[in-house]
């Protein structure tokens, strides 16, 4: 069994977020393979980027932000690549209106979907959009703060 982290619980626990104890927990409880997609790294390395850009890190800050995420890319967690198939099928979900999916949570979305796992994601229309296709989903901020999950 698989556990996909989608960037928003990466970010979270890297960024020390409000939701970051939760994502913890669940990578620390559960008893499945803990699985991120290249696409994941790169986002969740776009945010950090954005913080430098943004002034609100420090270029030593973000450097290490960016090592701890390597880190734990390469000690905790398997990295899944993208697949052709899954592009085409990111390209569904979004052309499915009522699933209401930006292009990136789509693509998090079809890996999921292809890989057979559940996802671990903040997102809010993320998850309602996995539960309406079938997938197994779980939003820690959701067991922490009902009625307050990140968008």
């Amino acid at each position: 069994m698989i556990d996909y982290f989608d960037a928003s619980a990466v970010a979270a626990m890297l960024l020390n977020e409000r939701s970051s104890q939760g994502v913890v927990s669940v990578m620390n409880e559960t008893d499945r393979d803990v699985v991120v997609s290249a696409f994941c790294i790169a986002e969740v390395s776009s945010a950090i980027s954005r913080l430098l850009r943004m002034k609100s890190h420090s270029r030593e800050q973000a450097e290490r932000l960016l090592s701890l995420l390597d880190r734990w890319t390469d000690v905790v967690s398997e990295l899944t690549e993208i697949e052709s198939a899954d592009f085409s099928r990111a390209t569904e979900l979004v052309r499915t209106f009522d699933l209401k999916l930006r292009a990136p949570d789509a693509l998090h979305l079809a890996v999921v979907e292809r890989l057979d796992a559940r996802l671990i994601t903040l997102d809010r229309n993320l998850a309602t959009a996995a539960r309406a296709v079938g997938v197994e989903t779980h939003n820690p901020a959701e067991a922490e703060a009902p009625g307050e999950p990140k968008d």
